[in-house]
């Protein structure tokens, strides 16, 4: 949800406090303070793991997956995410937006779609309803297990050949007119992809 929240048209904006996970039922009336201590902390950890070699990084990444209750796997979204809008704004604020449409054996547990202005091209896939996936109870919704021939159309994009995704740091070819899910979702059940991102990082 975060990342089409910041990925989609319009202008994304999120309570001060809700950049972690909160299950809480609560209306911008009667908000507990927020613990800022605890968010500049976390903060600080996903920096120096945005900063971690490869290895290292897609370790913490898993991490983070294996303990979602403790926001810290929203909060490396939103941050990122953010980045990316920070770094090329006239991108999300002017850019085109195009459906991506998914096939395979569970394509309605996928969404997909790409925001575009003049060559620049971002596209953010997300997975939705995981109860329903079909993967046992405790393993992350990630991988050949879990998605099978599930694919993402990409034909009807101008954009071909490598693209980065900002969140794991992974290359992933996009060269064909369809990507397998389970190559988008090789780490996280999300994957916000950008054609150059040499200056993102």
């Amino acid at each position: 949800m975060a990342l089409l929240h910041f990925t989609s048209p319009g202008v994304p904006d999120i309570y001060q406090g809700s950049e972690i996970g909160d299950l809480s039922l609560v209306d911008p009336d009667n908000r507990r303070p927020v613990d800022y201590a605890l968010r500049r902390g976390q903060l600080d950890s996903l920096d120096s793991l945005a900063n971690a070699p490869d290895p290292q990084r897609i370790a913490g990444l898993r991490a983070l997956l294996d303990t979602p209750h403790d926001g810290r796997l929203k909060m490396w979204v939103t941050w990122r995410a953010l980045g990316v809008r920070r770094r090329d704004p006239e991108l999300f604020s002017d850019g085109g937006y195009t459906p991506l449409e998914a096939g395979g054996t569970r394509s309605r547990h996928v969404v997909a779609f790409a925001r575009h202005h003049g060559k620049r091209t971002v596209i953010a896939i997300a997975a939705r309803m995981f109860a329903s996936l079909g993967v046992p109870v405790g393993e992350p919704p990630i991988g050949d297990r879990a998605w099978g021939d599930t694919r993402v159309a990409l034909s009807n994009l101008r954009s071909n050949g490598r693209m980065t995704d900002m969140l794991t740091g992974r290359t992933i070819d996009v060269s064909g007119s369809e990507l397998p899910a389970a190559s988008a979702f090789e780490h996280l059940p999300v994957a916000l992809l950008i054609a150059d991102a040499q200056n993102l990082a």
